[in-house]
């Protein structure tokens, strides 16, 4: 796991539209040769991270308002319990591009609107901060059996809950966004 020091946290973003929400967050690490790293060699570091944990609320982050109070949500994962083979691999600015499209018709019960207003916004940001130029890595929480002991126990709140893991090399930063609906 990265030292907590060696991380500094250089953007964040919270959209929220009613019980729907996304979250952006770009990281730079201070280790000189982190990038240097496999993508599964910096997976492993970073789980269990203050980048990669349940906690999605950062101290930088204090005292600025956003859409959704952060300070509330977590990702649903027991990261001490996951391995690399909990993630997939998403190779491409495509494929990701077709996994948002399934994600839009997915089941939404009553707020398929507010979900389609959601997306577009997170879509836009999204493409402001990244390309998806090397592919992220994808943590989904409907991959695991509702007893699963890799869930915490909140779980069961969330309709959905995406986590992926930009591993930007060129621009040597690591940005994790989520997708939530509780």
């Amino acid at each position: 796991m990265i030292e907590s020091s060696q991380i500094k946290l250089r953007y964040s973003n919270a959209i929220w539209i009613k019980s729907q929400w996304f979250l952006l967050y770009e990281f730079e690490i201070m280790e000189s040769k982190f990038f240097e790293k496999s993508d599964e060699q910096i997976l492993k570091s970073l789980i269990g991270s203050r980048i990669v944990e349940e906690n999605l609320f950062h101290s930088e982050m204090e005292g600025r308002e956003f859409e959704v109070a952060v300070q509330h949500v977590a990702r649903p994962f027991e990261f001490d319990k996951l391995s690399i083979s909990d993630f997939q691999f998403i190779a491409s600015k495509k494929e990701f591009e077709e996994w948002l499209i399934k994600f839009r018709t997915d089941d939404w019960e009553d707020d398929r609107e507010d979900a389609q207003i959601l997306i577009d916004k997170a879509e836009k940001e999204l493409w402001l901060r990244t390309k998806i130029e090397t592919g992220v890595w994808h943590l989904s929480k409907n991959n695991f059996e509702t007893n699963s002991d890799k869930l915490i126990d909140i779980h069961w709140i969330y309709g959905h809950f995406e986590t992926f893991i930009d591993i930007d090399r060129k621009n040597k930063l690591i940005r994790t966004f989520d997708f939530g609906y509780d």
